[in-house]
């Protein structure tokens, strides 16, 4: 680790562990991150058992109530994980660029998220796919031949759950060109503004946060009837995107502003109530809907009032869920220790390389004739820690992984 630190004891560090002080940075994002990252393993290894969604491998067999536990499971997940990435991400993109500069931002980030998604795309993906294509032909090519007839049909080729590393990219590109010819460019590159607007810009209200939920909300109905949940173009989704573009943007607000600290120290108690509110109403509004009759289908998109409904819940669920997650973080997880500062430095390899991972070892494991949800925990926990491994025992001796995952 570089830099000095100031190193001191703490009531979230064990007698055992010693707490490190990063004096410019947002521990508790560093963090958050590595919470989000899990839940991305929890949430494709519901999907493996069970669960509503997409993915390489899936097992047969779950019963009715197993599949509707871990849809609500997804479901909840889906509400704010990867729009909380989103706003995590923007958050540190105008920084990024001022430090640096647009051109060595640019090539950085391109480093970064490019060579991950190339080397999915060619790679973990066809390996990510051989299982579920092992199984379900009657005269299956060995792997070596499979790789070479996926390359020669461009097929088994894709980019995964590395979507989110293709939208940040994009993302980070148009960040870049708008800095470069918006009118307000010069006050963008002031960095001084950042922290003297501090004290006057007031963080937004819960009503105000509310009622943008209901207006993101209705844009997602909107945005999902023509594109519904599940519906991908070039593994995008679009029916998601009103979030995740929101957020992102919000993100850059906020730190622009300067008033992390206020969004967070004012989001009181009532978004705590929200938070479980949602989590209430998530079940009722299924159930209400015709979830029970087997068929979802009707929440996902299309003009009916299970999807306003399902939208209307999901972007006011994603607004409570990640302001109630962010003040938690910031309030008891704010201090690092030697294995956080572990799993933080190896969280986006465990995300690059977790496709492969879970496959396998689902694949591995369809002999065990355990229920669906012991075996769902034994993967989460097995996965994230060959994940971990891979990554701090392997990936990083390798110069160039290094360099870019770490």
């Amino acid at each position: 680790m570089n830099g000095n630190f100031n190193v001191s004891k703490t009531p979230y560090a064990t007698s055992q562990e010693t707490t490190i002080e990063k004096p410019g940075r947002f521990v508790y994002l560093d963090h958050l991150k590595i919470f989000l990252t899990l839940l991305v393993l929890a949430f494709h290894a519901a999907i493996t058992y069970g669960g509503e969604g997409s993915w390489f491998f899936e097992e047969e067999g779950a019963s009715f109530v197993t599949s509707a536990f871990f849809t609500a499971l997804t479901s909840l997940c889906q509400a704010f994980f990867m729009g909380l990435f989103f706003f995590i991400a923007g958050f540190f993109t105008l920084p990024s660029i001022q430090k640096k500069g647009p051109g060595r931002f640019l090539r950085a980030r391109f480093l970064r998220l490019g060579i991950p998604l190339i080397v999915f795309f060619f790679l973990l993906s066809p390996l990510s796919e051989y299982p579920r294509y092992y199984l379900e032909q009657p005269a299956p090519l060995t792997f070596i031949p499979f790789i070479i007839n996926s390359y020669r049909h461009f097929s088994s080729l894709g980019t995964g759950p590395l979507w989110f590393v293709q939208s940040l990219l994009v993302f980070s590109i148009l960040t870049v060109v708008l800095y470069s010819i918006s009118p307000f460019s010069t006050d963008w590159k002031n960095k001084s503004t950042v922290t003297s607007t501090y004290r006057i810009i007031p963080a937004p209200g819960f009503f105000l946060l509310l009622a943008a939920g209901v207006l993101l909300g209705l844009i997602t109905f909107a945005v999902r009837l023509k594109f519904p949940i599940n519906a991908a173009v070039s593994n995008l989704q679009f029916g998601t995107f009103p979030q995740y573009i929101a957020f992102f943007i919000f993100g850059i607000f906020i730190n622009r502003r300067g008033i992390i600290d206020r969004l967070i120290d004012s989001s009181n108690k009532l978004w705590r109530y929200v938070s479980l509110l949602c989590i209430v109403f998530q079940p009722v509004v299924l159930i209400a809907g015709g979830a029970l009759e087997g068929d979802i289908s009707v929440f996902l998109g299309g003009s009916n009032w299970q999807a306003l409904a399902y939208a209307l819940w999901e972007q006011i669920a994603g607004i409570a869920f990640s302001l109630t997650l962010l003040r938690i973080f910031k309030r008891r997880f704010n201090s690092s220790t030697r294995f956080s500062e572990l799993l933080s430095a190896n969280a986006y390899t465990v995300y690059v390389v977790h496709a492969p991972v879970l496959v396998w070892l689902a694949y591995l494991a369809l002999r065990i004739t355990w229920p669906p949800a012991l075996k769902f925990l034994l993967l989460f926990s097995i996965g994230a820690g060959v994940c971990l491994l891979l990554g701090q025992l392997l990936l990083r001796k390798i110069p160039i992984v290094k360099r870019l995952l770490y």
